[in-house]
């Protein structure tokens, strides 16, 4: 029969602190000139009231650009906390098991979605498979590589707070290359079709050294991931549609659910359907 598996909601982030100061710094750059050049939008005003016609960035994107660099922030020093060995805090897991919660609605705000649309389609339609021709060849034809949806990555971690070696289990890109005839460039909607379809390009043969054979991460047909967060209602299945769902997944379905315990208050909702992880 086997060793029952034991779930453990406790996450991990990859140590890469040189990465994540990196992308601090960026973030922090694009914030001080913004606000050196008067360019936040703090009364409403479509332009800047100095010069003429200057495009502002409005007050909420300064909220999500300050709130980005304070979480980039606390993802240096959890890295910096894995490298030297060090107990991560109960805030530290916190944070790891709502990071993803917090950048969907960074990103709700960004493309302008309200979480009142259709999110599945709005999603796909923003997916993270798109393509880039990176190379023409003057016979006609043209080299390019793309991402597909993301799949499973299985990482071997050390435990600190039990002493053990543990498996982790996230979302990592997919990778693509081949070669289009120079009159047939695919654009990103083509290329998620073409991924839906039977006979589509494979991944290079070389990731086959890294890569297991089997299904990819996301699936249309699925509305849950792999995940210690919970799941809330997103209005684009019916409710009787969503409780079957968390049936299925078995999670426990609750009525009321405060989204706002676990992300800053950007988007977030006090009163939502939500499936949780028993």
């Amino acid at each position: 029969i086997g060793t029952p598996v034991e779930l453990d909601w406790h996450g991990y982030v990859e140590p890469q602190p040189e990465v994540f100061a990196r992308l601090l710094a960026m973030g922090k750059m694009l914030e001080n000139g913004l606000t050196q050049r008067k360019l936040w939008n703090y009364k409403g005003e479509r332009f800047s009231t100095e010069g003429d016609k200057i495009p502002v960035v409005g007050t909420k994107r300064h909220e999500q650009l300050s709130l980005l660099n304070k979480w980039t922030q606390t993802l240096i020093e959890i890295s910096k906390k894995e490298l030297a060995g060090t107990q991560l805090s109960d805030s530290d897991y916190k944070f790891i098991g709502s990071f993803g919660g917090k950048l969907e609605h960074v990103w709700s705000w960004a493309t302008g979605n309200t979480f009142n649309r259709d999110t599945q389609g709005y999603i796909e339609e923003h997916s993270t498979a798109i393509v880039a021709d990176i190379a023409t060849d003057p016979n006609g034809r043209v080299l390019e590589i793309a991402e597909g949806y993301p799949s499973f990555i299985l990482v071997a971690i050390y435990d600190q707070a039990k002493d053990r070696i543990k498996l982790a289990v996230g979302g990592v890109y997919s990778y693509y290359e081949f070669l289009r005839p120079l009159s047939d460039r695919l654009t990103d909607k083509e290329w998620r079709r073409l991924l839906g379809q039977k006979g589509h390009p494979g991944m290079p043969e070389w990731t086959k050294n890294f890569v297991a054979p089997g299904k990819v991460f996301y699936e249309k047909s699925k509305l849950f991931y792999y995940s210690s967060y919970p799941f809330k209602w997103d209005r684009s299945i019916t409710l009787t549609q969503f409780k079957q769902e968390c049936k299925n997944h078995n999670w426990r379905y609750v009525e009321h659910y405060n989204e706002c315990q676990h992300l800053d208050k950007l988007t977030c909702e006090k009163d939502v359907p939500a499936c949780i992880p028993y």
